[in-house]
């Protein structure tokens, strides 16, 4: 845990697959002005994805130019850790790396004796990894099942040649490298890579720190995994392109994945509570105003991530009871 002051250090679903929202992305010349009535001060908590933590901070710090007075913890133990500290007697926005749906909303509101609500923020692009000496070129994604054991047939898949790898890494059991619980990247790592896939099929590790994951790919020729692709930028590890649509090959690091049809695609949320009243905190409210801003945004695209298209932006602007410029 630390405290954000003046001097900040800088460092990035209803369903996982996106898809048409992300067509209406057009970079940052979309969005609305951030215009606050007038500075702020107060302690603002930020809690939940070590995967935003940096994002968060870059936030923090431009959004100070304006709140000078306002200060930020940021204290990311993983999205799932998140929800307990809703509790706390300060403002809290709790980040999660994956969509939240409205009865988990629910069911976290009873839970905690609070009621909580939620906003997509923007996107993240997932790639799968392995091993850099692994052959395999690439996966194909099977749309219907949303799954990424497609094109096999009635091949039971238990060991690398079941997709198409020679020996001798053929001959090697698939071992899949997996968050551990308290990650919102699990979530997605057991849908797209656990999937279809029964226990016999596979081996497992759990890796505690996400941001470890490319290391403990590196270090199993027949491992594989599921990580942001901002964190597979710069890593030794082989990233996967996929097959789409039975022809169309996608790489995650094309420019415009997001709104190709490239499928590993997740939502970034904020989750904040409401007062006995009903009422958002003004600096809850106020740091949800800048994050869906134009500078909001920009920041998120600047970190590597994918701002929200003018669309999807009015519909969380309209989820939050803001108005909406037609």
């Amino acid at each position: 845990m630390r405290m954000i002051g003046f001097a900040i250090s800088a460092f990035l679903l209803h369903s996982a697959f996106v898809g048409s929202p992300l067509a209406a992305q057009q970079g940052d010349t979309f969005g609305y002005p951030y215009a606050p009535e007038k500075p702020l001060a107060g302690e603002l908590q930020l809690v939940g994805s070590t995967l935003m933590q940096p994002l968060a901070s870059l936030w923090v710090e431009d959004f100070r130019d304006t709140h000078p007075e306002m200060q930020a913890m940021i204290d990311c133990k993983g999205s799932e850790s998140s929800f307990p500290l809703f509790k706390s007697d300060k403002p809290t926005i709790g980040m999660f790396s994956r969509a939240i749906s409205d009865d988990e909303l629910k069911t976290a509101s009873a839970k905690q004796n609070v009621s909580l609500h939620a906003t997509t923020v923007a996107y993240d692009v997932l790639a799968v990894i392995v091993h850099p000496e692994n052959p395999i070129d690439m996966l194909r994604w099977d749309a219907e099942r949303s799954s990424l054991w497609s094109g096999r047939g009635n091949t039971t898949i238990t060991k690398w040649s079941d997709l198409g790898v020679d020996t001798p890494l053929g001959d090697a059991s698939i071992l899949l490298q997996l968050p551990t619980a308290e990650h919102g990247l699990r979530t997605l790592a057991e849908r797209f890579l656990v999937a279809d896939l029964k226990r016999e099929q596979y081996q497992a590790n759990e890796v505690a720190n996400p941001a470890d994951i490319g290391d403990a790919v590196l270090k199993n020729p027949n491992a594989m995994s599921l990580i942001s692709a901002t964190r597979a930028r710069g890593q030794k590890v082989k990233v996967l392109p996929i097959q789409i649509n039975g022809s169309r090959v996608v790489s995650p690091f094309d420019e415009d994945s997001a709104t190709e049809g490239y499928p590993l695609v997740r939502e970034l949320t904020l989750v904040f509570p409401l007062d006995a009243k009903g009422q958002r905190h003004p600096l809850i409210d106020e740091f949800l105003s800048f994050v869906l801003s134009i500078r909001g945004q920009r920041i998120v695209q600047q970190d590597g991530f994918v701002p929200l298209g003018a669309s999807v932006l009015d519909g969380q602007r309209e989820r939050l009871g803001w108005e909406v410029v037609k």
